[in-house]
């Protein structure tokens, strides 16, 4: 069965109900527009990389756990839609020779002061100046702005700086693995620094007793969202663009004025074949790392009181650590329960995207022993879900920054198609992903002759 609508039910077409996809459609609608958003998953995983799902009263995240209050497109748009997040704990810990080093994030002076119990104060001072220097350019929208400083690996940067072994590996690897779950010696100097954007002097991190989902779930009850909507085709014409999708097996083809595809940029192209030659080129060759996390209910809370406890290579090679979401805020999980969630690195999830779950939940619970961390992971806890995700993060490794120069410039501010995701100028992180989609609604209010605000109201 086929069906066809014209663009009276709908000014414009968001594919993809992720935190970019959602972002566009909420600002659209909210300047008078009739937003559609087309999404392949159920209702109960809305949100893309910031979803969770509940697992027997444990909210589990899917993705990303740590949100940060340098995160404050995130921030405006909770405050937006009236979805109020929770102050989070701040206490990071990191596991290095057989002893937790604590670090709060909450605050510059007390995050300085748990890094120099990892690394010598030279180099963190070299660090911060790096730092200083490169912060005006790092962006959330555009990360092109790095090309003429993109030219080395972490590894390649931390020689050419005199900067110690032990900083990288119990600092800079760190930092590799929150922005591509990826190696030093593969990942771009830019990548850390990026990082420590989204950490120094922020305030720390916000939480939700929803879960990292309370910010899609909330967008999502502002407009209209088709679940469960597969997307056949975009086609951009003289003055509309035409959008087929299918359900149960009935096709439906509408006729909007703009459309935004907010899908991760390597299916762009399979839906979308109008993209310019440099777009195609760039997305189909864009490497990811996989990611595999593995939940843990447990019956009490853990001793270990950190929100993140991290596994630096030296110390664990295939481990990033565990992000422990009962530490963050009261009521995050249920009282008198605990949270567990164990993430492993890029390589060794490639590796292992084809192991069962036994065999997963094993290596965590082993990768915990291993460290002396956890005890109670061995009596008190139940596996809930493995997430397997084989295009997990963006890995931007060195030269990635100045050839996104000429991706940046190549898709026409003018078109009525606009491409929304932290994944195709920037990085995979949930605050990058909303700042693409702001941009995304911007240049279509443009084009539409309504300007959009920069910045959320």
């Amino acid at each position: 069965m086929r069906e066809t609508s014209a663009c009276s039910d709908c000014n414009a077409v968001v594919v993809g109900a992720g935190i970019a996809g959602l972002t566009a459609a909420f600002l659209l609608q909210r300047e008078g527009y009739r937003v559609t958003v087309l999404e392949s998953s159920t209702r109960d995983e809305v949100g893309g990389r910031m979803a969770n799902v509940d697992h027997g009263g444990f909210p589990v995240d899917l993705a990303a756990s740590l949100l940060s209050y340098r995160y404050q497109h995130l921030l405006r748009l909770a405050a937006a839609v009236n979805a109020r997040p929770l102050r989070s704990s701040s206490l990071v810990g990191v596991v290095k020779q057989g002893r937790v080093q604590r670090i709060n994030v909450k605050s510059l002076s007390r995050m300085a002061a748990g890094l120099l119990k990892l690394v010598p104060p030279t180099d963190a001072v070299r660090l911060l100046v790096d730092y200083a220097r490169l912060r005006p350019s790092l962006s959330w929208e555009d990360m092109s702005s790095m090309s003429t400083q993109d030219r080395y690996s972490v590894s390649e940067y931390a020689a050419r700086r005199g900067i110690s072994n032990a900083t990288v590996d119990y600092a800079l690897d760190l930092l590799c693995i929150l922005a591509s779950l990826e190696d030093a010696e593969v990942t771009s100097s830019i990548g850390p620094f990026m990082i420590l954007r989204s950490l120094l002097g922020g305030g720390g991190f916000f939480t939700s007793t929803a879960g990292v989902g309370f910010l899609p779930q909330a967008l999502a009850e502002h407009v209209v969202v088709e679940h469960e909507a597969t997307v056949l085709s975009v086609e951009e014409r003289a003055g509309e663009v035409e959008v087929t999708w299918c359900r149960d097996n009935a096709t439906t083809t509408v006729r909007a004025e703009a459309c935004v595809i907010a899908v991760p940029p390597p299916l762009v192209h399979g839906i979308y074949p109008q993209l310019q030659e440099i777009e195609r080129t760039a997305f189909e060759s864009l490497r990811y790392a996989a990611s595999i996390h593995i939940a843990f209910g447990l019956d009490r809370p853990t001793s270990a009181k950190e929100v993140v406890l991290d596994f630096p290579r030296k110390e664990h090679p295939d481990m990033c650590g565990f992000v422990l979401p009962h530490n963050m805020a009261e009521g995050r999980v249920a009282a008198g329960r605990g949270l567990a969630m164990a993430h492993f690195r890029g390589n060794w999830s490639a590796s292992h995207l084809d192991s069962d779950d036994e065999f997963l939940a094993a290596a965590a619970l082993a990768g915990a022993r291993h460290l002396g961390v956890l005890p109670e992971l061995e009596s008190h806890a139940e596996l809930l879900r493995v997430c397997r995700v084989p295009q997990g993060i963006v890995v931007r490794r060195p030269g990635d920054y100045r050839a996104l120069k000429g991706l940046s410039a190549a898709r026409p501010a003018e078109s009525r198609v606009q491409l929304a995701g932290g994944d195709f100028l920037a990085h995979s992180t949930t605050n990058h992903s909303a700042a693409s989609g702001m941009r995304a609604a911007q240049r279509i209010g443009r084009v539409l002759s309504t300007p959009i605000p920069a910045r959320v109201r």
